[in-house]
């Protein structure tokens, strides 16, 4: 499921905004964040992966480690994003 469904998916929204270019100086740093936040949900998933196919409880802990890193990631954008 790791593999078929939920990398994907990551993947994809990762290459999405490395797409972006043209950003409002008052949106790079919801951008950065962003681009953060995916790079760590990656990581977080290809360790739970690897961990899970070598049964790992070790894999398993750090997997979770870079997890809650993303999620302080996305915490830090405080910034309401602005539309036009």
């Amino acid at each position: 499921m790791i593999d078929g469904d939920i990398m994907p998916d990551v993947k994809a929204a990762r290459a999405r905004f490395d797409s972006l270019d043209n950003v409002v100086p008052e949106q790079q740093k919801l951008l950065v964040a962003g681009k953060e936040y995916l790079r760590l949900r990656d990581e977080s998933w290809r360790v739970r992966a690897r961990a899970i196919r070598d049964g790992s409880m070790r894999g398993l802990s750090e997997a979770d480690a870079i997890a809650t890193k993303s999620l302080e990631s996305l915490n830090q954008i405080t910034e309401p994003v602005v539309t036009r």
